[in-house]
């Protein structure tokens, strides 16, 4: 990318909804790096008040805003030029190094609750959209999730995994966990050990649960799902689960299948799936920075049990 910053155009035929709220999304994700406009083929000359209300509510003030035609555009060269759907008539083109058709249903006439879904549906998109841009051609699985990509509770752990393939570092941590775990004595592993709360095998057992929520979410986002996913509560999980009543290898097995599943679909993934963004929790989240949450919890709470139990560490 050059120095300056990325310069997208969002096209539709009134200028008046979903380009509008495109232009601010972009500006609101993508900050000083990016320069967003929007224009109309046919612009109705004002924007929409159910779209200046859904952007009050995320916490943007668009009745600055002014419906604009194409001949109103500054004259200046864009990164990328998206079409949000223009019917029959087709979206103007305008001369860009990128051209995305997005196709996105017209939301003037929708009720406010649709509408809604309409502005979190182009919202995604556009996240995506600066995720692919930022990223050029490198490969999206050896770089590290940008801090927009994911909340600040999952920092800790993305911060536990190491620059390089991510996909290379789930399947060495799979084998390092594999030994280790392999070598912990089952009556250690059914006791707790004070400060902690939970035995090794809970905490065994909510690495498997909260291994396959991420997976799950992950799996759904690079779809290109767009449903928000809910959030779930640790520790009802292990109060409902029978770990404590399995062995370890039991549970050790699991977790190797689980792992095993994931690291298939991760390693099949094409550029544009991991860098899809959806919605999990309240946040908004792309599949690769899920890839490194995965990595990182399990990583966070292995850690705690090599520190619990008198075992060779045989986790690098």
């Amino acid at each position: 990318m050059s120095d300056r910053p990325m310069r997208l155009l969002f096209v539709c035929v009134e200028n008046s909804n979903r380009s509008q709220i495109a232009e601010a999304l972009a500006r609101m994700h993508g900050g000083d790096g990016v320069e967003a406009y929007s224009a109309g083929s046919r612009p109705s000359g004002r924007v929409n008040p159910k779209a200046i209300e859904a952007m009050r509510e995320v916490g943007y003030d668009l009745s600055t805003h002014k419906s604009k035609s194409l001949a109103e555009l500054p004259p200046v060269e864009f990164d990328a030029v998206i079409g949000m759907g223009c019917g029959d008539e087709g979206c103007p083109m305008v001369k860009a190094k990128r051209h995305v058709e997005w196709d996105i249903t017209d939301p003037k006439n929708l009720p406010p609750e649709q509408f809604r879904e309409i502005r979190d549906l182009i919202q995604r998109k556009v996240q995506t959209l600066l995720n692919e841009l930022n990223d050029g051609v490198r490969d999206p699985r050896a770089t590290r999730p940008r801090q927009k990509e994911y909340a600040e509770p999952y920092r800790p752990y993305v911060e536990l995994v190491p620059d390089g393939d991510i996909v290379a570092f789930l399947t060495s941590q799979l084998h390092d966990a594999l030994a280790f775990l392999h070598g912990i004595k089952e009556a250690d592993a059914s006791i707790l050990h004070p400060p902690y709360t939970w035995t090794i095998k809970q905490a065994l057992g909510h690495i498997i649960d909260a291994e396959r929520i991420f997976g799950i979410r992950a799996l759904r986002f690079a779809r290109n799902d767009p449903t928000p996913l809910p959030t779930f509560e640790e520790n009802a999980y292990v109060r409902n689960a029978n770990f404590n009543e399995r062995t370890l290898h039991d549970l050790t097995e699991e977790f190797e299948l689980v792992r095993r599943s994931h690291l298939m679909l991760f390693r099949h993934l094409d550029e544009q799936a991991w860098l899809r963004t959806g919605v999990a929790s309240g946040y908004s989240v792309t599949v690769r920075a899920l890839t490194y949450i995965i990595g990182g919890h399990a990583e966070h709470h292995l850690s705690i049990m090599r520190k619990r139990i008198a075992v060779p560490c045989l986790l690098k």
